[in-house]
């Protein structure tokens, strides 16, 4: 059997965000939580380093320079394999309503506001995964 940081270490998280500072200090915060994670800027690196990484967990900045969000996460759930469908969350500085409509659209598994703290990201990111098993 294995233990929770076993089980977190497994879990593969791609967070994206064009404000790097911001993207870092999530990507710091979750691979001290025990997560194997990897970053991306741009919508366009994202779904790169999707295709190499076959992330469990996608956080996904909604309004980015080229692709937004919403176009990345489509993309995603296109090339999602049958037999793994990828957790996506939206990051965003707009009001939750905003984004209720987005959501039912193209299959966002979950919306977080910025600003977010480490732990409250944390947090989350543990409670998407705990739902899922």
């Amino acid at each position: 059997m294995t233990d929770q940081a076993d089980m977190q270490t497994a879990r593969r998280i791609l967070v994206v965000d064009d404000d790097k500072p911001l993207c870092n200090m999530m990507a710091t915060a979750l691979a001290n939580a025990g997560y194997a994670v990897a970053t991306a800027f741009s919508g366009e690196e994202a779904l790169d380093r999707y295709r190499e990484q076959q992330p469990d967990l996608v956080i996904l900045d909604f309004a980015m320079p080229g692709m937004n969000g919403f176009e990345v996460c489509t993309e995603i759930r296109r090339l999602d394999p049958p037999h793994h469908r990828t957790l996506v969350v939206f990051l965003t500085a707009y009001a939750q309503t905003f984004l209720v409509s987005v959501d039912f659209h193209v299959g966002v598994d979950g919306t977080l506001t910025k600003p977010i703290l480490p732990s409250d990201l944390v947090a989350h990111v543990k409670d998407l995964f705990a739902s899922r098993t």
